[in-house]
């Protein structure tokens, strides 16, 4: 959406010097009266130069870039423009830890989607090659390794990660389990239609993989 973006915001408020113009016209904001001829408080931009001592030059291009996030909008009243935050900002601007925070939970939580039965090899260190193998066929056809990694409460198991190219999040967890000779695919917890898309496609690829080689 073009209004209230999460990146656009954040980035508005990365500037130490920007987020302070912004905490302290919301506090003088706040004690803004409608009904004053001349409104005490102090949410105008050549009141908030003399509150921070910057140059006007330096609190325009502040408040440009706030209100080109969306953050703040003006009202005049006499003689000056008086500058309130957008409470529909403030909301995104909550729900965005809200996400990110439900999303790294959701990340943590893994759901399967699929079990493949893994062809018996002489031992563990064949079955480990193999696995190796079977993730290096899938980086061919367009998916990003990262990994093995081994579980410290379960060695009898390996892991790896897989991304889509191109796609800029969605984790799938690729684990062999070398005590029941199964791969099992997992994926986030959470709703990524991203991943729902292309699992059934690392699914298929896995299955071609061992039909080949067994």
């Amino acid at each position: 959406m073009s209004k209230n973006n999460p990146p656009k915001i954040l980035f508005a408020l990365a500037d130490a010097t920007r987020y302070n113009l912004f905490v302290l016209l919301m506090e003088h904001a706040a004690l803004f009266n409608p009904y004053e001829n001349k409104p005490a408080s102090l949410n105008c931009s050549s009141k908030l130069r003399l509150l921070t001592g910057l140059a006007k030059a330096t609190v325009s291009y502040h408040l440009q870039v706030l209100k080109d996030a969306d953050l703040i909008y003006s009202l005049r009243k006499g003689k000056f423009k008086y500058l309130f935050p957008k409470e529909a900002a403030l909301k995104t601007l909550g729900s965005v830890g809200v996400d990110l925070l439900a999303r790294y939970k959701g990340g943590r939580q893994k759901q399967n989607f699929a079990v493949l039965e893994f062809p018996v090899q002489e031992n563990n260190s064949d079955s480990t090659k193999f696995f190796t193998k079977a993730m290096n066929f899938l980086t061919v056809h367009g998916y990003q390794k990262f990994g093995p990694t081994n579980f410290a409460d379960n060695p009898a198991s390996i892991k790896y990660n897989l991304l889509k190219r191109r796609q800029q999040s969605g984790l799938i967890e690729v684990v062999l389990s070398l005590k029941d000779k199964k791969i099992y695919l997992n994926r986030p917890a959470g709703d990524y239609p991203w991943i729902d898309k292309y699992l059934p496609e690392v699914k298929e690829k896995l299955q071609k993989f061992l039909a080949l080689h067994r």
